[in-house]
């Protein structure tokens, strides 16, 4: 009740704000957030890195969708999945084959990315596309900037400032398989003292494609901004509630074959039953999550050639997983003893409890022939994470065990962990001559992680239950230096040609000291490692009127890469293992033409070659009547790293046959991957074509209103594909006289949806 009253708050506060501005607008002076934009965190015009600034209003004009990953459909060498088969929920994106985790994400320079897990998590942040002005994506290592290590990219989403006009706008759409999303936008204009105030509100559901993997959010965004001649103060807070059904389990072919490409199997209660009509499904069977940023920005020009601002910020997130889990051994609960051996089904919650709180400070100073950037940045994460058991079979409230009574949602684990990161940077341009920048760039990053406590994991070694002592002199530390250069050759305004070589270095994240735990022949545990990559990137951009190009060749090389092992955490999260020697070849191009002004076509390819050297891949081997398993080695020269197509490519035509009248004809194709690094040709899934026909027109309606409709065909010719995959048991079998006689997997994958359609409308006033 608290939550619904101060939302409303939130909203009619908001709307008095915007009857104020409609009064005093006329006495304000106006003033732009950019007059004193500092480039400190993302690269300049010429900067010599493969970079792409995508226009929000532009990207609109080719898609309907509200979530981030699928928003950036058609982006080079970028990969979306969806576990839901639609937009919504948990989409997410690779870029370069790297995985979510290395992709270095912030807004307004402020990371994004989980101080654990180190990815993002795209549906605790529903329709956060409506509140960006633009997107700035540097792939490869690129310049420097505050958070994550950046392996495939790294990505800033700017915010957009209130609007200098009192106004807003109400949009709806609406879908098939239940989606839909609602949005209000308002704004004050410019008030007395230079003040605007802005906001959204944002409601956002669908049932997906496969079955029970519907989602929820809720989102609002609350924003002041104050702007003078030469500074500028904005202050944004930003919730994200969403629930979100568990389609985490992807499906078998025998499944698909029997039950069809929707089917999800989590949740099953009567496990065994093979009839689709008589099996039970846990109705609860969910993932919870609430997240709010804060943030607040000053940005000061002093002098016309010194710049600086100051960000603080504060991320508080809390929520739960529900699941219904299967024949579940009970001393992974401390239920029974570690020596017993029974098994039940139960109901647990998994919850996370955290806190991610910093500041940063970025200068410039500009001189005739060049520019110089400062940048520091320090934040603490702290968090719980821990578990309960609200229902167990058979096991009645008070009844004794070795650990006494048992009392529904008792908790069953705990463990707390702490992430300090700080970093700095200092970074220059230089104007040798009139057509010659040189770059130079240095990083210094320190970062330090603790975890203590029970953990929910079963050690293989041990065969207890793993007490983590990350802590103290075992505390995991890092320490990266990371030098990058590059030159820029301009004989034009309308040509260009860098070269670059950057570094970057990151450390393992939770789940590798926690889930992806290996040992030497000994026995003993090998510790995770952090990942080095050298990244070399040669490129030219080039315009001829209404044609522009692009073509960039890139080489990266590591040492101790994290790549993911083609499995799961039982939440969902790839888990990820580190290979001592590998690499990421390719070359990226593309071009946009405006073949005459109704007609525009462009499009992009990557071609890519991702190889892990020298591996060894182990999986299960059993003897003829499957009584026995042990683990076999296959030792390979080299071997395709999971998840990285070496073909991606996009194209879109835009037409506009009337005044306010587009229509957009776009795809994607992404070429076969495998889902670990086994190159084993049933781990493989099949490449595919996707593509989305759209149309949007705008009225233009008096006193300075419009009205956009929008429809849209996604997946236009029912290509039947799934957009990712993870092996969930590998195995060979053996005859009697220990030949091997076959190999088989349980390869699951997530099914995406044919054709299916979004239409809107919005309404600005």
């Amino acid at each position: 009740m608290n939550n619904l009253i101060s939302r409303l708050l939130s909203v009619g506060a908001l709307s008095g704000a915007l009857l104020l501005g409609a009064s005093a607008q006329d006495v304000s002076q106006e003033y732009d957030l950019d007059a004193v934009e500092v480039l400190g965190i993302r690269p300049g015009q010429l900067t010599p890195v493969t970079k792409q600034t995508i226009k929000l209003p532009e990207l609109k004009l080719h898609t309907t969708a509200w979530d981030v990953p699928t928003l950036l459909r058609g982006t080079p060498s970028l990969l979306i999945t969806q576990d839901a088969g639609t937009m919504g929920g948990y989409t997410g994106f690779s870029i370069r084959g790297v995985d979510p985790s290395r992709v270095n994400i912030t807004v307004n320079g402020v990371p994004v990315n989980d101080s654990e897990s180190q990815a993002v998590f795209w549906a605790n942040m529903p329709d956060f596309g409506s509140r960006l002005s633009d997107i700035v994506i540097v792939r490869g290592a690129g310049s420097s900037t505050f958070g994550a290590g950046a392996f495939g990219a790294t990505m800033d989403m700017r915010i957009a400032i209130p609007e200098a006009e009192a106004g807003g706008s109400v949009s709806t759409y609406w879908g098939s398989y239940g989606m839909r999303r609602d949005m209000v936008h308002l704004t004050t204009g410019a008030l007395a003292g230079n003040w605007r105030f802005g906001g959204f509100l944002s409601r956002t559901s669908g049932n997906g494609y496969r079955d029970r993997s519907g989602n929820k959010g809720f989102a609002y965004l609350l924003q002041a901004y104050k702007g003078g001649e030469n500074y500028s103060l904005q202050l944004i807070h930003n919730l994200g509630d969403q629930h979100t059904q568990v389609a985490w389990t992807g499906a078998n072919q025998s499944m698909i074959d029997s039950y069809g490409r929707r089917y999800n199997p989590d949740g099953l209660m009567n496990k065994g039953e093979k009839e689709l009509s008589k099996q039970l499904f846990y109705p609860d069977q969910t993932d919870n999550y609430r997240q709010s940023h804060t943030y607040a920005i000053l940005k000061h020009q002093p002098t016309d050639n010194f710049s600086y601002d100051v960000t603080l910020h504060y991320t508080r997130g809390k929520g739960f997983t529900r699941e219904y889990k299967n024949e579940r051994k009970l001393r992974e609960y401390f239920v029974v003893p570690m020596s017993n051996k029974t098994k039940a089904d139960l109901v647990r919650e998994k919850y996370l409890d955290n806190h991610f709180a910093g500041g940063i400070f970025n200068a410039m100073w500009t001189g005739e022939k060049g520019r110089i950037n400062f940048g520091l940045s320090g934040n603490h994460y702290w968090g719980d994470h821990y578990g309960i058991l609200p229902w167990v079979d058979g096991i009645a409230k008070g009844t004794m065990t070795e650990f006494g009574p048992f009392y529904p949602n008792s908790e069953y684990y705990r463990n707390s962990s702490a992430v300090t990161g700080i970093a700095t940077y200092l970074k220059g341009e230089w104007n040798i001559t009139d057509h010659l920048l040189a770059y130079g760039d240095v990083m210094y990053r320190y970062s330090r992680t603790t975890m203590h406590g029970l953990s929910d994991k079963k050690s293989d070694k041990t065969g207890k239950m793993d007490v983590l002592n990350f802590d103290g002199a075992n505390a995991p530390t890092y320490h990266f230096v990371l030098p990058k250069v590059g030159l820029n050759f301009h004989p034009s305004r309308n040509h260009s040609y860098y070269i670059s070589y950057t570094t970057a270095a990151k450390e393992p994240n939770r789940k590798m000291f926690t889930e992806s735990r290996e040992y030497d022949d000994k026995g003993n545990e090998i510790l995770p490692r952090p990942e080095y990559m050298g990244d070399l990137e040669i490129g030219t951009e080039q315009t001829w009127g209404p044609v522009s190009l692009f073509v960039n060749g890139y080489f990266m090389h590591y040492k101790d890469q994290i790549v993911p092992n083609g499995k799961l955490s039982d939440v969902g999260e790839l888990l990820m293992v580190n290979v001592p020697k590998s690499y990421r070849a390719g070359v990226e191009m593309g071009f946009d033409w405006q073949i005459i002004k109704q007609l525009r076509l462009s499009a992009n390819a990557t071609l890519s070659r991702n190889r892990i050297l020298d591996y060894t891949y182990s999986e299960s081997v059993y003897d003829a009547s499957w009584e026995w398993a042990r683990l076999k080695d296959y030792k390979m020269d080299e071997t395709p790293i999971a998840n990285s197509p070496s073909v991606i490519a996009n194209h879109a035509l835009t037409w506009m046959p009337l005044d306010n009248l587009y229509i957009d004809f776009s795809g994607t194709y992404v070429g076969a991957r495998y889902v670990d690094n086994s190159g084993y040709e049933g781990h493989r899934l099949p490449g595919y074509y996707t593509g989305s026909l759209m149309a949007k027109y705008g009225i233009d309606l008096k006193s300075h209103r419009s009205l956009d409709l929008s429809l849209q065909l996604l997946n236009l010719f029912s290509s039947s594909y799934s957009t990712y995959g993870y092996i969930y048991d590998a195995y060979s079998l053996l005859d009697k006289t220990g030949k091997e006689v076959s190999r088989g997997q349980d390869l699951r994958q997530f099914p995406a949806a044919p054709i299916h359609f979004v239409a809107g409308a919005t309404y600005t006033f």
